[in-house]
């Protein structure tokens, strides 16, 4: 792109397409960001409580991190004394629970095994940071669609320069040479022998 922007004096590539991308990406994660409230309000809403046990905790490596990142593994039994195990949605370094620490857990009553640690953490961090990220690409792309509709905007109302019209040749006197015919112009030393 430098290339062919050094070559041209344009950048290859229009800034308006950066522009509807940001703001494209901002909408999209914001979208996301309220599907999920949507959905973890619908799962709050069909919810059972059970208590639970943190029996493990799954460490993954986080390559941005360079280091382990650490999801509760809990245990709970439904009012029917059936055991199930889940793994909560968020992680981190250090671990937020320890192994043999007792969390409250919500699951579906349906189908148990979508079960998540009662904390505003795993519940939340999901939209939360869909919200964040979609608000920063979103302005982004916003206050550069603006900025580029006002520089297009005072380039059109910008006053026009005046365009100088060129003098129309002269005709050639018939047995001259150009050269002859064109104003030669007189040195101050021709000038002052002249006089």
């Amino acid at each position: 792109m430098v290339g062919l922007m050094a070559k041209t004096g344009r950048p290859s590539v229009p800034s308006w397409l950066f522009t509807g991308i940001f703001l494209l990406i901002g909408i999209g994660l914001l979208g996301g960001s309220a599907y999920s409230v949507v959905s973890t309000l619908d799962f709050l809403g069909n919810a059972v409580s059970a208590h639970g046990v943190v029996v493990d905790l799954e460490g993954r490596w986080d390559s941005d991190d360079g280091g382990y990142t650490y999801y509760p593994r809990v245990r709970f039994a439904t009012e029917g004394n059936r055991s199930y195990e889940f793994t909560g949605n968020v992680g981190s370094n250090p671990a937020s629970f320890d192994v043999g620490e007792e969390v409250r857990v919500l699951f579906d009553p349906v189908r148990p095994e979508l079960a998540r640690i009662d904390s505003f953490m795993q519940l939340w961090f999901t939209p939360l940071l869909l919200a964040g990220m979609g608000a920063v690409f979103a302005t982004i792309g916003l206050w550069a669609t603006l900025a580029a509709v006002r520089a297009s905007r005072t380039v059109r109302d910008a006053p026009k320069p005046a365009t100088l019209k060129p003098e129309p040749a002269r005709p050639p006197v018939a047995g001259r040479s150009l050269v002859q015919n064109s104003v030669r112009r007189e040195s101050v030393v021709e000038r002052q022998k002249r006089d």
